[in-house]
This record gives C-alpha cells, sequence and structure tokens, in this order.
C-alpha cells in the first residue's frame, strides 16, 4: 500500500471513531463453497487435544515446549486463528494517587492506592460485566474487579514475583505433586464469618465442577481428579490445605494468584435467590453474582453495583491486611467509551485510567508522569467461525486455505503505527513470543524449533500475491485490477468501542483490496460475548490476556470441549 493511501485510510479512522459502524451481511449469491448451500465439512480436533493432553504429562521441559509448538502449528494451520499483534496495557494516573501498580498480568492493584486526604476515589478499569463470579467469566473487566475484592492464597508483585497472600508459605513435595499450603491466622469473610481451608476445598470443587461449566473451569486441569472429584483436602483444624497434582505443573504457583483460583463464600452461592428450583436443582450456579453487594475476602468488598454507570468498592475491614488500606472506597466507572472516559479523568471525577484514551491523543501523552506502561503477553486475533455456512461447500482443507489467504492481507504494521497508535507491538504466532517456554528460553526461542516466516507464522507487511495465489488454487479468479471477478462479503463481529472500530475499519481496507467486502457488525460487550460464543459469527475480533506465563495458557483455550473454544473447531 502505498503512503498515500495508508493516509486516506488514516483519515478515515480518525473520522469513523466518532461513529458507531454496524451493518449485517447480504444473503447474495457468492461462489461456490462461500454461500449457504452444502455442508461445512467438520475438522476432526481430537489429534489437537492429545497433544494438549500429551503436554501436561511430560516432565522433561525442553520435549514439551515442542509438543506445544507443534499444538500451535495445528492451530494456525486451520486458518480460524489469525494473530496480528501483541497489546500493551496503560494507564493515566494522577501525581497526588499513590500506591497503585500493574500487575505484570496487566490487572491493576488497587488494595494500596492513596489519594492523601481523598477517601474515595474515583477509577475508571472496565466496563460491564454481566456477573461478579471469579470462574464464571474470562472477561479482563471481571478480572480487575476480582483482582480487588478478592485475596487467593498466593499474589504476585509487579514484577511478577509470587508472593504470600492468604497462604503465609507452602511445601512442594520431591515429585512436584503434592502442595500443602498453610493459611494465615484469623482470616475471616468481609462479613465478619469464618473463614478456612475447607472455603477453598469449597469454591476449587465448585469452579472445576462439570456440572457448572464455568468458562475457567478448565484452570482446574492440572489438579488430580478434574473435574469432578478434585484432590484438594482439608485439615481438620482448617489451617492446612493439601492439593495433589495429576502431573507436575511447574506454573501451579501462578495459577494460585489468578483471579479464577479466588474462594467464595458457600452461603453466599447456595442461598441466593435463583440458584436452586423447587425441586432443589441447581438452575443457576452464579446467581449470587448479579448484584451487590457480594461478600468477600479482599481488600475491598463490592457494597453496590449500578449496572452501566458504576461499581462502588469499600474497604474490607476484616481483610488481614487492612490496616495498609488506605481508602475508604473506590468508586469504578463503567464505560467502554473512550472519549467519555478521558474526559472524566481530564475534569478529575476519575484519577485512574485504564486502556481509554483516544487514539488520536494517546500519543501526546507517552511522556507524561501520569501515564505508566505495562509490557505484557496478549493476543489479539481475528477469528473465524469454521461452522459458519461461510465455507458450505468446501473441504476443510479449502477452507483453511481460504482463512489463512485472508490474513495474508493484513498489514499489522499499520495496525501499530496507526490504529493502535504505536501502543501494540506486531506479533505473528499465537502464543505470545516472550512467553516462557518452559526451558529458561522464549516460547520463540525454543531450542530446535523455527517459525515458517521471519515474523512467526505471518509477517508483519501483507502479501496480496501470496493471498491471490493461495485463493486462486481453490477456485477464485482475479481480474486484471487484482480483485476478485465475483466480489464476497463476510461479516466481521466485534465490540463496540472506539479502538476496535479503528482497527475494523483498516480491515475492511486491506480486504477490500482483493475484492472482499468486510460488513463491519459492532454489539455491545457482554452481547458481543454472547453471539461469539454460540457461534453467531462468520469472522470476528478476539483478544488473550496471559493467565499465566506458559504457553499451555493460550492453546488450551482451543480444545475441543473448552468453553473458550469460540472458533468450534472440533465441534
Amino acid at each position: 500500500m502505498n503512503k498515500t493511501c495508508k493516509r486516506i485510510i488514516a483519515l478515515t479512522i480518525a473520522f469513523v471513531l466518532a461513529f458507531s459502524l454496524s451493518a449485517c451481511s447480504t444473503n447474495q449469491d457468492r461462489l461456490p463453497g462461500t454461500g449457504t448451500k452444502g455442508v461445512v465439512e467438520k475438522i476432526d480436533w481430537s489429534g489437537y487435544d492429545e497433544l494438549l493432553t500429551e503436554s501436561t504429562q511430560e516432565v522433561d521441559p525442553l520435549k514439551r515446549a515442542l509438543i506445544l509448538h507443534k499444538a500451535e502449528d495445528m492451530l494456525i494451520d486451520t486458518g480460524a486463528i489469525g494473530p496480528i499483534t501483541s497489546g500493551k496495557s496503560y494507564m493515566l494516573v494522577k501525581t497526588y494517587i499513590t500506591g497503585v501498580d500493574f500487575a505484570n498480568d496487566g490487572n491493576v492493584n488497587l488494595a494500596y492506592i492513596d489519594g492523601g486526604n481523598t477517601n474515595s476515589i474515583g477509577v475508571n478499569l472496565c466496563s460491564e460485566v454481566t456477573k461478579l463470579d471469579p470462574v464464571a467469566n474470562t472477561t479482563f473487566d471481571i478480572s480487575q474487579i476480582a483482582q480487588n475484592t478478592y485475596a487467593r492464597l498466593l499474589k504476585k508483585d509487579a514484577d511478577g514475583n509470587i508472593l504470600p497472600d492468604i497462604a503465609e508459605s507452602y511445601t512442594v513435595s520431591d515429585d512436584g505433586l503434592v502442595y500443602e499450603f498453610t493459611l494465615r491466622d484469623g482470616l475471616k469473610w468481609s462479613d465478619g464469618s469464618e473463614f478456612d481451608a475447607e472455603d477453598f476445598v469449597y469454591s476449587w470443587k465448585r469452579a472445576a465442577a462439570s456440572s457448572n461449566a464455568f468458562e475457567y473451569g478448565n484452570m482446574y486441569d492440572c489438579i488430580s481428579g478434574y473435574p469432578d472429584n478434585l484432590d484438594v483436602k482439608a485439615s481438620g483444624d482448617g489451617k492446612v490445605l493439601t492439593v495433589r497434582l495429576s502431573n507436575p505443573t511447574m506454573y501451579f504457583p501462578q495459577l494460585c494468584c489468578h483471579t479464577s483460583y479466588s474462594p467464595v463464600q458457600r452461603k453466599q452461592v447456595e442461598e441466593a435467590p435463583g440458584y436452586k428450583d423447587a425441586s432443589g436443582n441447581i438452575i443457576n450456579p452464579s446467581a449470587w453474582a448479579a448484584e451487590g453487594p457480594v461478600v468477600s475476602n479482599g481488600p475491598f468488598v463490592v457494597n453496590e453495583w449500578k449496572h452501566n454507570e458504576k461499581i462502588v468498592l469499600k474497604k474490607n475491614p476484616y481483610y488481614y491486611d487492612a490496616d495498609k488500606v488506605k481508602t475508604e472506597s473506590i468508586i469504578m466507572m463503567l464505560t467502554t467509551d473512550s472519549a467519555s472516559a478521558y474526559s472524566a479523568y481530564l475534569s478529575d471525577s476519575i484519577a485512574v485510567l485504564l486502556d481509554h484514551v483516544p487514539s488520536d491523543i494517546l500519543p501526546t501523552l507517552r511522556n507524561s508522569p501520569e501515564f505508566h506502561l505495562c509490557e505484557k503477553n496478549a493476543s489479539s486475533s481475528i477469528m473465524f467461525n469454521v461452522k459458519s455456512p461461510l465455507f458450505a461447500g468446501m473441504t476443510k482443507e479449502e477452507a483453511a486455505t481460504f482463512r489463512k489467504a485472508i490474513r495474508w492481507t493484513i498489514d499489522s504494521q499499520f495496525m501499530v503505527d496507526v490504529v493502535g497508535s504505536g501502543n501494540r507491538v506486531t506479533c505473528g504466532t499465537y502464543v505470545p513470543q516472550k512467553m516462557s517456554d518452559g526451558t529458561g528460553k522464549r516460547f520463540s526461542e525454543t531450542e530446535g524449533y523455527s517459525y515458517p516466516e521471519e515474523g512467526g507464522y505471518y509477517n508483519p507487511q501483507p502479501d496480496l500475491e501470496r493471498a491471490r495465489k493461495m485463493l486462486e488454487s481453490i477456485g477464485f479468479e482475479f481480474g486484471n485490477d487484482g480483485k476478485l471477478k465475483q466480489p464476497i462479503t463476510i461479516e466481521y463481529l466485534y465490540p463496540s468501542n472506539a479502538s476496535n472500530e479503528a482497527t475494523a475499519v483498516a480491515l475492511q481496507a486491506d480486504l477490500a483490496r482483493l475484492g472482499i467486502n468486510l460488513s463491519l457488525s459492532s454489539r455491545e460487550w457482554a452481547v458481543f460475548l454472547g453471539e461469539e460464543s454460540n457461534g453467531n459469527f462468520e469472522m470476528a475480533m478476539t483478544n488473550w490476556n496471559a493467565d499465566f506465563d506458559d504457553p499451555y495458557n493460550f492453546l488450551s483455550l482451543f480444545t475441543t470441549d473448552s468453553p473458550n473454544n469460540r472458533a468450534h473447531l472440533g465441534r
């Protein structure tokens, strides 16, 4: 793409940031294999599942890393996932605010936030969530809330070091299978009731139970007895929690820091209206988490929830480290609108703003003492629903070729420089290249493995000629202008906010160079997640922030039975 054309697209992106783009894909007749006629061939995904299982049983770190590379090769070869960028988080913090820092997973820790003479501090860390159950929702929004309202066995500091939290210490058996966590004395829930190791036993078994089908339930798959008979036990005095793993799991201490390993109060869960029906059957395991207030055990508790407006956190007087919590209340503004959030920051309505600055303003703030940056293991990709009628009549190999050709049209360097205002880095792999491979090296540097391209699986610059040849190989024809003789339409689903709209416009321009019409369809965040989970899309955006520093975290999302397998591979 020449510079003049790129400037035009950049101007277009700037213009559309003020508007929400939404359209529906047409029902026009498409080329053979891209319409609603015929059958969508099912992908046999058992080999991928077996690789992921094998990786959990392999104790040699290098062999395990190579197994995970093989799994990523297999995932990318379907074309279902087209990695584009790896992200960073940033936040603006008023200079009078202290005690705020990033965890190395991108979450913001507010436990020790201090506004000086201000006892109530406004922040914007997230948008509206569907429920406050920390294991039932994998969004970054609920993670920000859970980060500051629950205490877990262990925690991470800003540098990723693992520190004691509810557990004052722990031991590991010589074979790496048995962990014993000794809890602090005098622990309580935020309502003043007693808290002990039995609360972890109840919470973890509930989280993993197949009947609940929680989105984060598979985070417990390394524990023996998963999913319905976890080998976790509390000592008679409730002081010690013993956990037996099915295989040595080097990242288990990291899991114990993660919000999905948060304890929840049994009474609160099981006495909530709507939890069971009249016959005693569980109908909604997260009924307790649909409204505030919420009992928890962290530095703050959810005291009030005004949907789509705010969540009010109050200091928890029973938190084990409550003496160090300086702020009485935190008012969390719930919005995805960058202009509104930034305006609230400028007017001092909020003092901490995460990842929500209009993209045209962001470059001007990078040298400000209020600007803080966190590089994280995160991946942003396009994702196809492999069951979509878009691929009807194609063989699974032809469909994979089609999807990979689409990815080769995308200019990820432009996404970084213009759309992301330099707040992203190009990434031609699904697993972030800085992620650890378990041998002491980055996953991108595993001994004995190399990617097919310099940039990974895809390069930062598009390769239109390659894309055309791939499409021609499965029957598409191009005119002298380099575009399809018979244009086709793909619907692109994305969450409605300014950054995602700018990304959508750039993707639309990229695909148009081959004569492919990208029909843009935006949804509010909660609606978007539902549509994606139910397979009501052809192509969509997908982002994932690492829960722990291991490639398994990313690759396990796409096992056949994973609730996060929204590409519907193997289904």
